[in-house]
């Protein structure tokens, strides 16, 4: 393992709660101290609780024992990518835990080498926080050791593993997958949970720079935030090519049935192509709550005959097989990893300025970009792509370029820019 630099105790000897946002301490005594190594805010009592975490932690030096905290249910799966990513992470770590804060069968302790997974199951949400809070205090009674707690998400999760970290004096990193303080994303309460959570984390890891303008926005120190953008696994859609037909020509949406999705407008800029030129169909992907209301809408506008419903698949490789333009009309997304996946298979996108657009996805180089709800704009570019199968062909030759490029990230070398993330 390489040398990781840990915390480092202020010497002003002050009494005073502190920020070192601008990586200095200044107390009730006048004096200060300034650490140049790295830039954090907490909320802590200087004569406590935040001298007891910073004197503990600065034996880090060449170990890291990580604990993490996450939804997702995939991971209890042994061999699904999910699972094989974490363990992916936890070669490049001394010992990995992830306490999974879903409701599994029954409770359970999985250990693959130096890799854990617990798996909670409780009948309330509130036997589940109990489950979790007593399954962190086991794993970190090992008080010697440099541990790190990272939470996956800046919200519920993201509390309840500050929380554990807090309890423990140990430091918290946040990971945020998606934009929740942008103009389309959480409430206000959610907003500043969120901003509670990484305002008391050492390290917030988001995956994009439209993410971290947005926190730069609010006030959170560049120095204290890492960009490390998800890892597409595309070898298998640069195994499939997109639909070479045009009768009927198809466009594909795969996405959670959900509000923040704009499924809505989608199907209203399909409705409004009509039926001239080039004949169409729209295929939906995917489940979610507002699926029967988008149905009804379908209906509504008598286009029943030109649009399907597929239920959500995890075979999405064979979905953009028979794809010839990817749309996607979403409100706000993390990084919109589908977009990368059409690409992939050589299929053009139609998607509003989301996620990895801007960065990785460009307007006129791998598809067409509009403004979100911009319903006009979207019936324009698909319009466009619909009638001209040369640019198709030329965002989608591209896209396969592109993603070729991503393709040549090694797993390895993504786990050790993901724990890099995490060094504090």
């Amino acid at each position: 393992m390489g040398s990781r630099k840990g915390f480092a105790k202020p010497n002003c000897g002050c009494s005073e709660r502190y920020s070192w946002e601008s990586k200095a301490c200044t107390g009730s005594n006048g004096a200060s101290s300034r650490d140049d190594s790295w830039d954090v805010r907490l909320g802590y009592d200087c004569k406590k609780d935040a001298r007891q975490s910073l004197q503990a932690y600065s034996r880090i030096n060449t170990s890291m024992y990580v604990l993490a905290f996450s939804l997702g249910g995939e991971i209890l799966k042994r061999g699904s990518r999910e699972y094989r990513r974490m363990q992916s992470y936890a070669a490049k770590l001394d010992e990995y835990h992830v306490v999974v804060l879903t409701t599994a069968k029954e409770k359970a302790h999985f250990v693959d080498g130096n890799f854990h997974v617990h798996a909670l199951s409780a009948r309330t949400k509130i036997g589940l926080l109990l489950q979790g809070f007593a399954a962190a205090r086991s794993i970190l009674k090992r008080k010697n050791k440099g541990w790190v707690v990272t939470s996956q998400d800046p919200l519920f999760v993201g509390l309840f593993g500050l929380t554990v970290a807090h309890m423990n004096t140990v430091p918290h990193v946040v990971q945020v997958h998606g934009d929740v303080f942008g103009p389309y994303g959480y409430s206000r309460i959610l907003q500043r949970l969120g901003m509670y959570v990484v305002e008391r984390s050492v390290r917030v890891r988001v995956v994009s720079e439209r993410i971290k303008k947005s926190f730069l926005a609010r006030g959170v120190s560049e120095a204290k935030i890492s960009v490390l953008p998800i890892r597409a696994e595309l070898e298998s859609f640069l195994n499939v090519h997109g639909n070479q037909s045009q009768d009927p020509l198809r466009i594909v949406t795969v996405s959670r049935l959900a509000p923040e999705k704009n499924i809505e407008m989608l199907i209203r800029s399909f409705a409004n192509l009509g039926t001239e030129g080039v004949r169409s169909v729209l295929e939906i992907v995917g489940s979610g709550p507002e699926e029967q209301k988008l149905k009804a809408l379908v209906h509504t506008l008598g286009i029943t005959d030109r649009v399907t419903f597929t239920p959500w698949t995890s075979d999405i490789p064979t979905v953009m097989s028979r794809a010839n333009i990817c749309a996607l009309a979403s409100k706000h997304e993390g990084y919109a990893l589908v977009l990368l996946e059409a690409l992939a298979a050589g299929v053009p996108v139609v998607t509003t300025d989301v996620g990895c657009v801007g960065e990785t996805v460009k307007n006129g180089e791998h598809g067409l970009v509009v403004s979100v709800g911009d319903e006009v704009a979207f019936t324009d570019a698909l319009r466009t792509l619909i009638q001209n199968s040369a640019q198709r062909a030329g965002y989608g030759e591209n896209g396969r370029i592109l993603a070729q490029t991503l393709a040549g990230t090694s797993t390895e070398a993504y786990a050790e820019a993901w724990v890099a993330t995490l060094s504090v």
